[in-house]
């Protein structure tokens, strides 16, 4: 019997967080904030790795040969 409510706790526990990584929104990016609640911002997020790639690109080879 202490074994099933154990079980049914951890499944009570479980299922929001699962709901809740399903239900984040889209990460937002250049707007400088978390969006998407990953701990990630913007051009640190992979979602933005599309985004944020001809950014780093452009910068390149900037200071050579000073």
């Amino acid at each position: 019997m202490r074994s099933n409510l154990i079980a049914l706790a951890v499944a009570a526990f479980a299922i929001p967080t699962v709901a809740a990584v399903c239900d984040r929104p889209p990460e937002l990016c250049g707007n400088e904030l978390d969006d998407d609640g990953d701990n990630d911002i913007d051009c640190q997020d992979p979602d933005c790795r599309a985004e944020c790639a001809p950014v780093a690109a452009e910068g390149e080879g900037e200071g050579e040969g000073l």
